[in-house]
């Protein structure tokens, strides 16, 4: 049986550029050395061969998040998809002072699909980018659901 999450992973195309969005604008914290990656076991667990590439480990709450930048061959380049598609990503990072951070995260430059939603009449959400895309959700909870 599973027991735990272990940790969630985001390809990124600039590590450091993703680095500094994750720890600088939202609070993640890098929490063990930087890998390079490659030979035939990565390789093989990918299903990409000569895969290489460098990964970075951020945490926030609790929450461990792996940051891969891979070098792939022709032919295995990134192919971006939106959370609707099958295959995508997101994740929900909340704020108790939502309002607040919204702002700070717009005058950082911090892209948004869109301004921020009451859901329901409890739960804001507004939903940003990192640089390469990969979109997550800021969200404000009611204390007695957090």
């Amino acid at each position: 049986m599973i027991e735990a999450v272990g940790a969630t992973s985001i390809s990124v195309s600039n590590l450091d550029q993703a680095i500094d969005f994750y720890t600088r604008l939202l609070g993640f914290e890098e929490y063990r050395e930087r890998l390079h990656i490659r030979g035939p076991a990565i390789e093989k667990i990918f299903g990409i061969p000569t895969a290489e590439g460098d990964v970075a480990f951020v945490r926030l709450g609790g929450f461990d998040l792996e940051l891969f930048a891979f070098e792939a061959p022709d032919g295995f380049k990134k192919n971006p998809l939106r959370f609707t598609d099958t295959g995508g990503f997101s994740m929900s990072l909340r704020s108790g002072s939502f309002d607040d951070e919204y702002r700070r995260l717009k005058r950082e430059g911090v892209s948004f699909k869109s301004e921020p939603v009451e859901y329901e009449g409890r739960i804001k959400v507004a939903v940003m980018c990192d640089p390469d895309g990969n979109c997550m959700q800021l969200t404000s909870w009611p204390a007695e659901e957090a």
